[in-house]
């Protein structure tokens, strides 16, 4: 089971508010002073440790570049295989080359007796010679400039081995760094984390002991506590042995570069690989370097010419002239010498074979190192959506934290304190995990860069903003529409928190037919008035436009309205939701502007402005519209393209002015981005004041994710 998992399950069992809250412990703690003393401990924890943000809000506070740098800066010398091999091929092609195949040489010989068939007598008694052999093509100088060139190819082979080398071992220094630094975020979380398990352990016991809980939970607690208290001596142990590698002169330099606010990073995979191949093909055999290899059939030819001083010592007497005796001289010749058979065709093909061999060689590394590259990328891409799901998990974990808190600030009954733990320590989890996944995230980064050699990986890198892609947080809007049953299945505490985080000034609320949610949408419109946000309440009834008794209607819902504190009423009547709308369209239209009309007389003389709800194509009453409206929200739906959009809100745009409002669909979006861009593109390439969402509940039904 891992870590995260075990924390969720700690996070399941403490989860007991019926037990806190329950009549007879009320009982038991006005009895009992250490439980209610452990009781206070735990709700002041919590209230604590629920202010606290444990994880950055920003996610590039620190250059990733500048760390990047530093990592690598903080090295220290290790030894390599490779470079002794390299001094020894570069040596050996260094004698290879100064060697010109000049030879001395020396000889000494002593005729001992007469041989065995011959009848005659010894010729000389012994000989001495000395002098230089010269050896031109064969084992000389023609050979050895060849031998010099072939070991110019192998000197640059061992050079890209050496590259490599260094690559992967900078990559392990740089991987256990890495490790070393995500190891002590985990350390600190655990440490916190900790702290609030061993005052719940305490306050769980205690309840046993009272029988309000039974001892499997206790023991459950308790196997938690010590699974996590090894995780934590297990991380605590790498880092020990990795700061007996590290110099203590780097080891606080290290340890100042915090891993939380290293950025989620975004590559330019495509790039890095064509860098990739560029280096490969810079530091690979090229064609001149395997003409060095090629066959000469003169390697295999002897060619040397010599010269030499000779004594010899006679049989008889050197004065005597005619008797053979000792004498000197000096004398040159040249030897020549080919195999039998030649054997070239064979020897030429064998040399092609290894130039063929070398090319493909070379052809299945780089092919193979390409496809590690995007290999180890895409995985990357695939923890990287993890990391963002995550971090959106962890937005809205700490949100309905947030909104938690507000309870208990209201004192309101439904908040419990082991409620609250219960959340704290799922929060806990997600954030180990986020900082497991973004350690396996930087791991793979570095394992991307130990292939390009001539370049750093932070050339292709930059970073991904991924704060503005959690929940409705991020989105912005001037307005939206909340429906009667939105407003019912949502507290005014959490939807006034929801209208402040979007920055919403106008709200369109439906109380339906509810009356039971009069009061509270009175409370929620007092409460909203702090920050400025208007009310407007929403009427969707299609039938409003052709009832008999539309002006008591209209009166009822401007009465309401003043009542409840409303800024206004907004009608999103729409007729062409009508059956026979295409046969009855000219009898709808003019029918809307009636409704309008007496709408307009209705709220004569209040101060409650009159606002609509209409699609793009009303062309024939637009004039009518604006006339008795004060702005007109028009429904563009179904488009996420803004020339689309533009185009079909000319009319409006043209006839309605400063009173046009521009209604999209959050549902029509991919995520949040794309509508927060489409948004600014609408105010960017718009005469449009306001842009209004329909509508709350598709976001906060949305389940806090993407949508």
């Amino acid at each position: 089971m891992t870590i995260i998992s075990r924390l969720l399950m700690a996070g399941i069992i403490l989860c007991s508010p019926a037990v806190l809250y329950a009549q007879s412990l009320s009982e038991s703690m006005q009895q009992d002073a250490y439980l209610k003393q452990l009781v206070n401990e735990v709700d002041s924890l919590a209230a604590n440790k629920a202010k606290q943000n444990i994880y950055p809000e920003k996610l590039s506070e620190s250059p990733i570049t500048s760390v990047y740098n530093t990592l690598h800066a903080l090295s220290f010398d290790t030894l390599t295989y490779y470079g002794p091999l390299l001094a020894e091929v570069t040596a050996e092609k260094k004698a290879a080359a100064d060697d010109i195949g000049l030879r001395f040489r020396t000889g000494y010989r002593e005729n001992i007796e007469e041989g065995i068939f011959s009848g005659g007598d010894i010729f000389y008694l012994r000989r001495f010679n000395a002098g230089f052999q010269w050896d031109l093509l064969s084992d000389g100088w023609f050979d050895s400039h060849k031998r010099s060139e072939e070991l110019e190819v192998r000197e640059k082979m061992v050079e890209r081995e050496i590259n490599r080398q260094r690559a992967n071992e900078e990559y392990e220094r740089l991987y256990n760094r890495l490790i070393y630094l995500f190891n002590l975020q985990k350390i600190e979380v655990i440490n916190e984390y900790l702290i609030l398990l061993n005052t719940n352990l305490e306050l769980f016991q205690r309840l046993h002991y009272l029988d309000y809980e039974p001892w499997e939970r206790v023991l459950e607690l308790s196997e938690q506590k010590a699974r996590l208290q090894n995780d934590l001596s297990s991380y605590q142990e790498y880092n020990r042995q990795v700061e007996i590698t590290v110099p203590d002169s780097l080891l606080p330099q290290i340890q100042a570069l915090d891993a939380s606010k290293f950025p989620v990073i975004e590559l330019n995979i495509d790039a890095a690989a064509v860098a990739n191949d560029s280096a490969f093909v810079q530091e690979s055999l090229k064609n001149e370097d395997l003409e060095n290899l090629n066959y000469n059939v003169f390697r295999d030819v002897s060619l040397a010419a010599y010269a030499d001083y000779n004594i010899y010592d006679g049989t008889g007497t050197a004065l005597d002239p005619e008797n053979l005796g000792g004498r000197e001289y000096f004398s040159v010749g040249v030897n020549f010498s080919i195999p039998i058979p030649f054997n070239s065709s064979e020897k030429k093909e064998m040399v092609q074979q290894r130039k063929l061999r070398y090319i493909n060689s070379q052809k299945r590394e780089q092919y193979s190192e390409n496809k590690e590259i995007y290999n180890i990328y895409y995985e990357y891409k695939y923890k990287t959506q993890q990391f963002i799901q995550l971090y959106k998990d962890y937005q809205s974990r700490r949100e309905t934290i947030e909104n938690y808190q507000t309870l208990k600030k209201l004192q309101d009954s439904g908040y419990s304190t082991q409620r609250m733990v219960h959340l704290l320590l799922q929060r806990y989890a997600v954030v180990l995990q986020m900082i497991d996944l973004k350690q396996q995230m930087y791991l793979q980064l570095i394992d991307i860069d130990k292939y390009l050699t001539d370049h750093s990986i932070m050339e292709y890198a930059s970073p991904l903003d991924i704060s503005n892609l959690f929940p409705y947080q991020s989105v912005k809007a001037d307005g939206i529409y909340i429906w009667s049953e939105t407003f019912a299945n949502n507290r005014n505490e959490v939807l006034l928190e929801f209208l402040n985080r979007l920055n919403v000034k106008n709200v369109y609320l439906s109380l339906g037919s509810d009356r039971t949610l009069y009061e509270k949408a009175s409370e929620l419109i007092k409460a909203a008035r702090e920050f400025n946000i208007r009310f407007q309440l929403l009427s969707g009834d299609n039938e409003l436009i052709q009832t008999e008794n539309q002006m008591a209607e209209l009166q009822d819902l401007a009465d309401l309205a003043d009542e409840l504190g409303f800024s206004g009423i907004h009608l999103d009547v729409e007729p062409h939701t009508f059956a026979d709308w295409d046969a009855e369209r000219n009898t709808y239209e003019q029918k809307y502007v009636e409704m309008l009309e007496n709408a307009n007389e209705v709220l004569s003389g209040s101060q409650l402005s009159l606002s609509v709800s209409i699609p793009h194509f009303y062309e024939p009453i637009l004039s009518n519209i604006y006339q008795n409206a004060d702005y007109i929200n028009v429904m563009v739906y179904e488009t996420t393209d803004i020339e689309v959009l533009k185009k079909r809100i000319e009319s409006e745009s043209e006839i309605f002015g400063d009173k046009l409002h521009i209604a999209v669909r959050p549902s029509d979006f991919a995520n949040y981005d794309d509508l927060n861009t489409f948004v600014q593109e609408i105010k960017n390439q718009t005469m449009v004041q306001e842009v209004v969402l329909h509508d709350a509940g598709a976001i906060l039904n949305s389940g806090r994710s993407s949508r």
